[in-house]
């Protein structure tokens, strides 16, 4: 709930809330986001370029058990 853990590092770049009172809370602590570390974080874990790396990284990976 309030977010996924695969994407948000609480307080880091959002805030994980187990319920929507927490969830409020949480509103009041947005300036302690930083923009650029989220920016930063999208762009690394989640642009088109870090996609096709994972999938090489996999594909590579299978040739390389089918070889063996």
């Amino acid at each position: 709930r309030g977010g996924l853990t695969e994407i948000v590092q609480h307080e880091v770049n959002g805030f994980l809330c187990p319920d929507e009172d927490s969830a409020v809370n949480a509103i009041g602590g947005l300036h302690r986001i930083n923009r650029d570390t989220c920016r930063k974080t999208a762009e690394e874990n989640y642009s088109p370029l870090s996609a096709v790396n994972r999938f090489l990284t996999v594909y590579h990976a299978a040739i390389a058990g089918q070889n063996s």
